[in-house]
Protein backbone atom coordinates (compact mmCIF):
# COMPACT_ATOMS: atom_id res chain seq x y z
CA UNK A 1 0.00 0.00 0.00
CA UNK A 2 1.06 3.19 -0.54
CA UNK A 3 2.37 5.92 2.39
CA UNK A 4 -0.46 7.77 1.62
CA UNK A 5 -3.05 4.84 2.11
CA UNK A 6 -4.50 4.93 -1.04
CA UNK A 7 -4.75 1.43 -1.69
CA UNK A 8 -5.96 0.67 -5.14
CA UNK A 9 -5.83 -3.23 -5.50
CA UNK A 10 -5.97 -6.33 -3.36
CA UNK A 11 -4.31 -9.13 -3.64
CA UNK A 12 -5.97 -12.34 -5.01
CA UNK A 13 -6.48 -14.36 -2.18
CA UNK A 14 -7.74 -11.20 -0.05
CA UNK A 15 -9.99 -10.30 -2.12
CA UNK A 16 -11.64 -14.30 -2.34
CA UNK A 17 -11.78 -14.30 1.55
CA UNK A 18 -13.23 -11.12 1.99
CA UNK A 19 -16.00 -12.05 -0.80
CA UNK A 20 -16.34 -15.53 0.47
CA UNK A 21 -16.10 -13.86 3.96
CA UNK A 22 -19.42 -11.14 2.92
CA UNK A 23 -21.32 -13.82 0.94
CA UNK A 24 -21.32 -16.49 3.94
CA UNK A 25 -22.08 -13.61 6.43
CA UNK A 26 -25.23 -12.75 4.48
CA UNK A 27 -26.52 -16.32 4.02
CA UNK A 28 -25.96 -16.58 7.83
CA UNK A 29 -27.94 -13.45 9.17
CA UNK A 30 -30.50 -14.38 6.38
CA UNK A 31 -30.92 -18.31 7.64
CA UNK A 32 -30.63 -18.02 11.33
CA UNK A 33 -33.32 -14.37 11.42
CA UNK A 34 -35.45 -16.78 9.09
CA UNK A 35 -35.19 -19.50 11.35
CA UNK A 36 -34.58 -18.12 14.91
CA UNK A 37 -36.76 -14.61 14.94
CA UNK A 38 -39.05 -15.47 12.05
CA UNK A 39 -38.22 -12.03 10.03
CA UNK A 40 -38.36 -12.40 6.66
CA UNK A 41 -35.04 -13.63 4.80
CA UNK A 42 -34.89 -11.81 1.58
CA UNK A 43 -35.36 -8.56 3.63
CA UNK A 44 -32.63 -9.49 5.97
CA UNK A 45 -30.10 -9.98 2.96
CA UNK A 46 -31.21 -6.62 1.32
CA UNK A 47 -30.22 -5.02 4.67
CA UNK A 48 -27.37 -6.51 5.23
CA UNK A 49 -26.44 -5.99 1.43
CA UNK A 50 -27.58 -2.28 2.26
CA UNK A 51 -25.14 -2.03 5.22
CA UNK A 52 -22.07 -3.13 3.10
CA UNK A 53 -22.41 -0.57 1.02
CA UNK A 54 -22.67 1.69 2.93
CA UNK A 55 -19.65 0.84 4.84
CA UNK A 56 -17.62 0.23 1.48
CA UNK A 57 -18.48 4.34 0.32
CA UNK A 58 -17.39 5.69 3.54
CA UNK A 59 -14.49 3.41 2.98
CA UNK A 60 -14.50 1.44 6.59
CA UNK A 61 -12.62 -0.86 6.29
CA UNK A 62 -10.62 0.35 3.59
CA UNK A 63 -10.09 -2.92 2.16
CA UNK A 64 -14.16 -3.40 1.63
CA UNK A 65 -14.11 -0.47 -0.53
CA UNK A 66 -11.19 -1.66 -2.75
CA UNK A 67 -12.74 -4.96 -2.85
CA UNK A 68 -16.41 -3.73 -4.04
CA UNK A 69 -14.99 -1.34 -6.47
CA UNK A 70 -12.82 -4.77 -8.04
CA UNK A 71 -16.38 -6.50 -8.48
CA UNK A 72 -17.63 -6.08 -11.93
CA UNK A 73 -18.27 -2.76 -13.59
CA UNK A 74 -17.20 -0.72 -10.92
CA UNK A 75 -13.95 -0.98 -11.65
CA UNK A 76 -13.82 0.84 -14.88
CA UNK A 77 -15.81 3.79 -13.10
CA UNK A 78 -13.92 7.10 -11.50
CA UNK A 79 -13.75 6.62 -7.66
CA UNK A 80 -16.22 9.62 -6.44
CA UNK A 81 -18.95 8.15 -9.11
CA UNK A 82 -18.26 4.90 -7.14
CA UNK A 83 -18.47 6.24 -3.95
CA UNK A 84 -21.90 8.13 -4.45
CA UNK A 85 -23.64 5.16 -6.48
CA UNK A 86 -22.59 2.57 -3.32
CA UNK A 87 -24.10 5.65 -0.82
CA UNK A 88 -27.71 5.78 -3.09
CA UNK A 89 -27.64 2.26 -3.65
CA UNK A 90 -27.61 1.40 0.58
CA UNK A 91 -30.05 3.60 1.69
CA UNK A 92 -32.30 3.10 -1.22
CA UNK A 93 -31.79 -0.97 0.13
CA UNK A 94 -31.82 0.00 4.27
CA UNK A 95 -34.94 1.71 3.38
CA UNK A 96 -36.74 -1.20 1.22
CA UNK A 97 -36.25 -3.40 3.42
CA UNK A 98 -37.10 -1.72 6.63
CA UNK A 99 -40.48 -0.36 5.47
CA UNK A 100 -40.45 -4.11 3.99
CA UNK A 101 -40.67 -3.35 0.18
CA UNK A 102 -39.04 -6.41 -0.79
CA UNK A 103 -41.79 -9.08 -0.40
Amino acid sequence: MPPDGTETEVDFWTFLLLYVLLVSVGVALALAGSRFLYLDGTSIVVAYCGAVFLFAAIERPRVLFVVVRSIGWFALLPRPLIKALLMISGVLLLFGALTGKFH
